[in-house]
């Protein structure tokens, strides 16, 4: 079972990629974190992120660093998500990301991202 739900595709275009999903109650994430309070968790949160890289651009995408990451409100079981993921100009493999739940913004901050495509291929290269 995956722990969250997307609705809908993925929508991707040159400047930004959007996904669409929800975190169900019986999510695992939800499981022991503050169980009178269920709060989806950071970790979590950040995964979206990099899974929208990955369903909008069909790639094989790991996380190698993060920065500027802001948990602005808790996000809850349920709660319609909306992540938004722009390539940023200024830094190769850095992409600014927003999520927003029931339309408020929830977490933001800027992912760094490795292609493992593309760095399978360096290695099989002879």
């Amino acid at each position: 079972m995956k722990w969250y739900s997307v609705l809908g595709p993925a929508i991707s275009d040159a400047e930004q990629m959007i996904l669409n999903a929800e975190v169900p109650p019986d999510s695992p994430w939800f499981d022991g974190h503050f169980p009178d309070d269920p709060t989806l968790p950071g970790i979590a949160q950040l995964e979206m992120a990099i899974a929208a890289i990955r369903l909008a651009r069909n790639r094989n995408v790991s996380i190698t660093r993060f920065r500027k990451v802001r948990f602005k409100r808790v996000i809850r079981p349920g709660q319609a998500l909306k992540i938004i993921v722009t390539p940023r100009k200024s830094e190769e493999s850095s992409y600014a990301f927003r999520i927003l739940a029931e339309d408020e913004l929830a977490c933001n901050g800027v992912l760094f991202l490795k292609d493992l495509n593309t760095e399978n291929m360096k290695e099989e290269t002879p």
